[in-house]
């Protein structure tokens, strides 16, 4: 029995190793964002220019309200949307820019972790 499962972990091991070698892949819209003035809120700070969220239209100054129909609790919760979003995918942003609520698509690009 012992002997069995030294065989199983030496063939099962080696595929856990392999999959930890590939680097994860992440979505990346090219923005800084950081805690809002007002509680909850996540704003963005900085907008790389060319990548996809300049693309789309998203402003340093834009508070982000919604992803895809679904509000963010925090900064880090966020950032975990936006790394969860589909690499080619349209994405729907729900902002506030100047006191006015605008719908933003936004096509992140995938990068490896």
């Amino acid at each position: 029995m012992i002997r069995a499962l030294m065989v199983v972990t030496a063939l099962v091991l080696p595929g856990f190793a392999l999959a930890e070698d590939k680097p994860k892949k992440k979505s990346f819209i090219g923005v800084q964002i950081a805690v809002g003035k007002e509680a909850g809120t996540v704003v963005v700070q900085a907008v790389i220019a060319d990548a996809p969220a300049a693309k789309g239209g998203l402003k340093a100054g834009d508070v982000i309200l919604k992803i895809d129909g679904a509000k963010p609790a925090d900064l880090a919760t966020t950032v975990k949307f936006i790394g969860a979003l589909k690499a080619g995918k349209k994405a729907k942003f729900l902002i506030e820019r100047d006191g006015k609520e605008k719908e933003l698509e936004i096509t992140p690009v995938e990068v490896a972790e």
